[in-house]
């Protein structure tokens, strides 16, 4: 009778502490659900976020899309928030994701076990210290427009668009980087040095850049929206900007774009 009372106690104790580091957790962000089948696994819980659906999200949490799906994930708040675009058929993890607060840096470890991302780290205010892992590769980022893709376990694939991104790997005990500036990109498998930054060509940045890193759907229409009508008047023709319209403009997959451009009437 003792023996099981001390057994009954010893359960309860058990399960008090597993519940209370549930509720423990910290709050790291929100996870929204663009379209398709998106889960959020949490300990042995799965949780299926419902389409254009926002939910809180935790450090530890591992995030799945399905086939022809997609997420957004806003870690932090606010304008120093940071954004992480999840492709179809992508497994990503929040391992930390900690806040700047009295003038230390914000800390951030995540992992993408396969798939494709795109993460916007902004910079908006305070230092930021972000690491990507791979099973291949460790990228370092503070505040950059990135492209990380992980075809297979033993491939990871690094394409900046902005700013700089510290690509690691070991090779034996000794530890290779590489510095993989705007335009370029980079290829490591494991147990192999990174290769090379080599330059994109415009038409394989545009493909590369198809998966954009994107504001809240709070703030704008739905991404499956069946028509997108980007107007904009420019002074002047300035190239770069064209681009970076039609670019936003495509990131709406299979919809009727159209793009106004106003030019000053000559004196």
């Amino acid at each position: 009778m003792f023996l099981n009372q001390l057994k009954t106690i010893g359960i309860a104790v058990s399960l008090s502490l597993a519940f209370g580091s549930v509720l423990l957790a910290e709050e790291v962000g929100t996870l929204e659900s663009e379209e398709g089948k998106v889960l959020i696994i949490r300990g042995s819980e799965t949780q299926e976020v419902e389409e254009f659906d926002e939910v809180p999200v935790f450090a530890k949490d591992i995030i799945q899309t399905g086939e022809e799906s997609a997420a957004l994930l806003i870690l932090g708040d606010g304008e120093n928030s940071d954004q992480i675009s999840l492709d179809e058929k992508t497994t990503f993890k929040i391992e930390e994701y900690k806040v700047s607060a009295d003038d230390k840096p914000t800390r951030g470890t995540l992992n993408l076990l396969g798939g494709k991302v795109r993460s916007l780290v902004n910079q908006a205010k305070g230092r930021k210290e972000i690491q990507v892992t791979t099973s291949s590769a460790t990228i370092g980022v503070k505040g950059t427009d990135f492209l990380v893709e992980v075809p297979n376990p033993e491939v990871t694939q690094v394409t900046t668009f902005e700013g700089s991104v510290a690509l690691q790997n070991r090779l034996g005990d000794v530890l290779k980087e590489v510095s993989i500036g705007g335009g370029f990109s980079s290829m490591v498998m494991a147990g192999t040095a990174p290769s090379s930054p080599f330059e994109l060509s415009r038409e394989s940045l545009l493909e590369s850049s198809s998966l954009i890193a994107r504001p809240s759907s709070r703030t704008q229409e739905p991404l499956n929206a069946r028509e997108l009508t980007q107007e904009n008047t420019l002074q002047g023709f300035h190239k770069a900007q064209f681009d970076r319209i039609v670019e936003d403009a495509a990131r709406v997959k299979g919809s009727l774009i159209r793009v106004k451009i106003e030019f000053p009437a000559d004196n």
